[in-house]
This record gives structure tokens, C-alpha cells and sequence, in this order.
């Protein structure tokens, strides 16, 4: 086979969930089960197509791509801060929350998390969570614009000007 599809071990799934796609069954239930047995590369492929069929909309394949990559490697820092990020720009701030302070509790070094947990927290009017946030990730890159904008934001709120 051209593609290795047998050496990856996709012919099986991809089978399954096909035939019982066509079988009449609901079909992103078993195109979900497609995607999580199928290995990455295939299952790269595999989403793309059942978004640019209809089946997936582009933010739910994203979150099960997320989500894959997070359950094959738990400590892969950009796959939890897309997954969060994802969430943020659909609006699910509390489940963003949730994916930065995992990520924190693998990485409490991770900038990223840190910051943009500041700004969720912030946002929430949990400004001494927040002030904490920023404050660390000033320590572990001290010239981090966005952090230190972010304090300055927040010291701003807490103490506003007459």
C-alpha cells in the first residue's frame, strides 16, 4: 500500500468508522471515533476533510486536535496553549482558565500561561490572582512587555486616577 495505511495501523479504524457511517449511524459520533483511533498524520488528513465536508465545523476538529495532541503528550506546552487559546476566542474564558492552569501545574515556569491566565483573572475582577500571575512571569523573563503592560493595566484599575 502506497501510503503505509496498513504499517499505521488506520485500515481497521478508518474501516469501522466508515462503515458505519454509511451504515446510517450518526455520523460525527463515528467520525469522532475515526479521528481518535486513526495515528496523527491520517487523522491530520482525516480532519481536514471532515471539515471542508461539513461534518466537523473548524472549532470543534481544532479542539479534537487540541485535545489529541494534549492526550499524546501531556507536556506538550503549544497544544495546551492553542487549546486555550481556542476557548478564548470562543469565548469559554472559564475552560480557557482551566487548560493555563494545567499547563501551570506541568510548567509553572510557562510565560505564556501565566500571563494570559493574568488577563482572564484580570478580567474577572480577580486582580490579586492576577497581579500574582503577571508578577511571576515578570521574574522568569523580566522584560516581557506584555506582562509588564499587563501590571501596569491592572495597577491602573486597582488605583485609578481622580
Amino acid at each position: 500500500m502506497a501510503l503505509g495505511f496498513k504499517e499505521n495501523g488506520i485500515v481497521a479504524p478508518l474501516l469501522t468508522a466508515l462503515s458505519l457511517w454509511f451504515l446510517g449511524r450518526e455520523k460525527r459520533e463515528y467520525l469522532k471515533l475515526a479521528l481518535f483511533l486513526v495515528p496523527v498524520p491520517f487523522y491530520l488528513w482525516l480532519r481536514h476533510a471532515a471539515t471542508d465536508a461539513g461534518v466537523l465545523d473548524a472549532g470543534a476538529a481544532a479542539e479534537l486536535l487540541f485535545k489529541r495532541a494534549i492526550e499524546r503528550a501531556p507536556g506538550s506546552e503549544p497544544a495546551y496553549v492553542q487549546l486555550a487559546g481556542l476557548y478564548l476566542r470562543q469565548g469559554k474564558e472559564a475552560q480557557a482558565l482551566e487548560i493555563y492552569e494545567a499547563l501551570l501545574r506541568l510548567n509553572p515556569y510557562s510565560r505564556e500561561a501565566l500571563n494570559d491566565a493574568g488577563i482572564i483573572n484580570a478580567k474577572n475582577g480577580r486582580y490579586e490572582a492576577a497581579g500574582a500571575l503577571f508578577r511571576k512571569a515578570l521574574e522568569i523573563e523580566p522584560g516581557s512587555k506584555s506582562a509588564a503592560a499587563n501590571l501596569e493595566r491592572l495597577e491602573s484599575l486597582k488605583n485609578p486616577r481622580d
